[in-house]
C-alpha cells in the first residue's frame, strides 16, 4: 500500500494550494456569499474532494459526504473543497449546486489540473484530508467517511485505530 509520503509533500500552505495567479477565492453555490478567500481556511481541517458530475461512484458518495460535512461544519472547523474533473461550466455548476461546500472555480482548470497531479489522483471519488496545519493526514477519506461518517473526525490514523479498537468497525 502506498504511503502518504509517496504521494505529496507532508504539509501544504492552503492559500498557495487553493489559489492561483489572479485568483485567491473559492466559490460556493448555495449561499449569498459566493466567494471565500482561500486564506480563510487556514487553521481548519480541509477535505479536498476530487469528483465529477459524470462519475456514478462520486454521485453515490457525495450524499454521505454532505451528511458528514453538515455534522462537522459548524463545531469542528471542518471545510470541504470540491476539485472537479468536469470540463464544462454547466455540468460543474449543476453538480456544485447539490453541495454545501466550497469549490475551485471551473474556470481555473490549471489549478484543478495542478491539484490532480500533486495528489496523483487517478480515480475518483477521492477525499484527501489536510489537518489545520496543512499536513496530509489521510488520502483514504472516501473509505473513512463511507464507514464512519462524522465519527471518523479528525480522520487521522489514530482516530480510525481508536474506532476499530472500540469495535466501531
Amino acid at each position: 500500500m502506498a504511503t502518504i509520503e509517496d504521494h505529496a509533500p507532508k504539509s501544504h500552505d492552503l492559500k498557495t494550494l487553493l489559489s492561483s495567479d489572479g485568483r485567491d477565492f473559492l466559490v460556493r453555490s448555495n449561499s449569498d456569499d459566493q466567494v471565500t478567500k482561500s486564506s480563510e481556511l487556514i487553521g481548519k481541517t480541509v477535505g479536498l474532494y476530487f469528483s465529477a458530475s459524470w462519475c456514478g461512484p462520486c454521485r453515490r458518495f457525495t450524499p454521505k459526504l454532505i451528511e458528514t460535512y453538515n455534522d462537522l461544519y459548524l463545531e469542528n472547523d471542518f471545510e470541504v473543497v470540491f476539485v472537479s474533473a468536469d470540463r464544462d461550466e454547466d455540468s460543474f455548476s449543476e453538480y456544485l449546486a447539490k453541495m454545501p461546500w466550497l469549490a475551485i472555480p471551473c474556470s481555473d482548470g490549471d489549478a484543478r489540473d495542478r491539484m490532480y497531479k500533486l495528489f496523483e489522483v487517478k480515480e475518483i471519488p477521492r477525499l484527501v484530508i489536510l489537518d489545520a496545519s496543512g499536513k496530509v493526514v489521510s488520502e483514504e477519506g472516501v473509505g473513512i467517511v463511507g464507514e464512519y461518517g462524522s465519527e471518523g473526525h479528525p480522520f487521522t490514523e489514530e482516530r480510525i485505530k481508536s474506532l476499530k479498537d472500540n469495535g466501531n468497525v
